[in-house]
């Protein structure tokens, strides 16, 4: 079963939960060995995302048009 991300929406087979708002997050929304989402990371000012924002997948929707 596919869960969704809550940051960027995409399906996937894991999310994981920010420790810090508690958000469900791809592996491309935030740093899964920090357990912190995109949006928490931005908001401290931190660099410690594993993936950059420009490698997120793009929403379905946006595809689409």
């Amino acid at each position: 079963m596919l869960k969704e991300c809550d940051i960027c929406g995409q399906s996937t087979g894991k999310v994981y939960t920010c420790r810090t708002c508690g958000a469900r997050f791809c592996r491309y929304c935030g740093s899964f060995t920090e357990k912190i989402c995109i949006n928490c990371v931005e908001g401290s000012g931190t660099d410690a995302v594993d993936a950059p924002e420009a490698a997120k997948p793009a929403r379905m929707d946006e595809v689409r048009r």
